[in-house]
């Protein structure tokens, strides 16, 4: 890691001694307190001490109001805890590193002023909202002043070099990705009959329905129905009624969908006595869904997410919820928060390696990480693709019970043209 460059006028030998010892990584003691002279018999001074680096600033614009954030809490909370890691490190280049955070309230019109705010006070970087049609907003106004940004968890495959400009990226498997990741999940559990629910009123969940159905079927598996409901929707009797109607019920059903309807929606079927096992994304990665379904409602219920921290998830979580627990006072319990460790943390490496905070510079550092080490296990983008593959964990939900099952990497993702077009 360089150091800032400390210029010093050479008055004394004392000073000279003073400077090989910062060279040799030891600290320089500090200047002494000048004694108070007369005009006459005033001597040179030694000159005041080096200005702390000018910090690096990452932008997070998070929405810390609004539906969003169920899904924008866990990965600030990820990244300020990475932050201080990485400080306590020596920072990024030798400068500090400073987090500013603007609730970005749920309204992609106040995510682009939050992200333009930002880079007007000198944003090195900017995190974007867990979403794209929330979150693209930032990386777009990112985009036009050369500052690279990653979105925390937006899984559109939309989220992309082509569509945002080639500073953009996500840390999320696309969600087309994620829906292979949990029709590979369900295939392994031994299901081959499948109903298809999708909340279509977001481009996240548009996909990641069709990339479960894409993937379902590439594997053998048979697709018996399908159905649809809109955000807002709070009564899901119809939908229940058409699966009962079927002439014999699915292995299972896969939600596709985001909070608070997910739940609402398992709530209702548990109640009108499906039993049918029911599997989703990391939309329901929170524990406000043991209420939203209520624990006695809880069964049968798999979920896949980025992240898991029981040691049987793997190594390397524990300094991660140490940091987490010294920041927040609790530990992480969504598989989202490592995100927004992770998106740090890379960042980090991508400017040390590239010797700068420049975007293009960063971006291609991104752009050369094959299978990178994280904290969601690993991550790879390309110059072709800035949507990364990633494995995914595979979470059990019973009564107010949350279950690390394993990591789960699908043999074959849908091809990414088919949800951009």
């Amino acid at each position: 890691m360089s150091r800032t460059s400390i210029l010093l006028s050479v008055v004394s030998l004392v000073i000279v001694l003073t400077m090989l010892v910062v060279g040799c990584g030891t600290p320089a003691p500090p200047a002494p307190e000048p004694t108070p002279t007369s005009p006459e018999a005033a001597e040179p001074t030694a000159p005041p001490p080096p200005e702390e680096a000018e910090p690096i600033i990452i932008g997070g614009v998070f929405n810390q109001t609004g539906w969003m954030a169920t899904y924008d809490d866990p990965p600030r909370h990820g990244a300020r805890a990475a932050v201080a890691k990485v400080n306590d490190a020596g920072g990024i280049l030798g400068r500090p590193v400073e987090l500013v955070e603007i609730d970005g309230k749920t309204d992609p019109a106040v995510v682009a002023n939050a992200a333009i705010q930002m880079l007007e006070q000198g944003a090195d970087f900017i995190m974007a909202p867990c979403d794209f049609d929330i979150g693209a907003p930032a990386c777009i106004e990112a985009q036009k002043q050369g500052v690279a940004c990653m979105s925390t968890c937006a899984s559109s495959p939309l989220f992309n070099e082509t569509v945002i400009g080639d500073l953009a990226f996500t840390f999320s498997e696309g969600s087309h990705g994620i829906g292979a990741v949990t029709a590979q999940m369900a295939w392994e559990f031994g299901w081959r009959k499948a109903y298809v629910i999708t909340d279509v009123g977001w481009e996240y969940t548009r996909s990641l329905g069709d990339g479960f159905k894409w993937s379902w079927e590439k594997l053998g598996g048979e697709i018996v129905g399908e159905d649809t409901y809109q955000p807002g929707d709070e009564d899901f009797s119809a939908q229940i009624a058409r699966v009962k109607a079927l002439d014999e019920p699915p292995d299972v059903i896969m939600d596709a969908c985001v909070m608070p309807e997910g739940p609402t929606l398992i709530r209702q079927f548990r109640l009108a006595g499906i039993d049918t096992p029911i599997i989703a994304d990391d939309g329901i990665d929170d524990p406000e869904i043991i209420p939203a379904i209520g624990p006695e409602n809880v069964s049968n219920i798999w979920y896949t997410t980025h992240a898991w921290y029981t040691e049987d998830a793997g190594p390397g979580y524990a300094e991660y919820i140490r940091y987490h627990e010294e920041e927040w006072g609790f530990p992480p319990n969504t598989g989202l928060a490592a995100t927004g460790w992770d998106v740090v943390m890379l960042f980090a490496q991508a400017a040390e390696r590239a010797g700068t905070t420049e975007g293009s510079a960063v971006a291609q550092e991104y752009e050369q990480m094959t299978k990178e080490p994280c904290l969601g296990g690993y991550v790879t983008w390309t110059a072709d693709n800035h949507v990364p593959e990633k494995p995914m964990v595979a979470i059990e939900v019973e009564g107010e019970e949350f279950t690390f099952i394993g990591w789960i990497e699908p043999p074959f993702m849908p091809p990414r043209d088919m949800f951009t077009k």
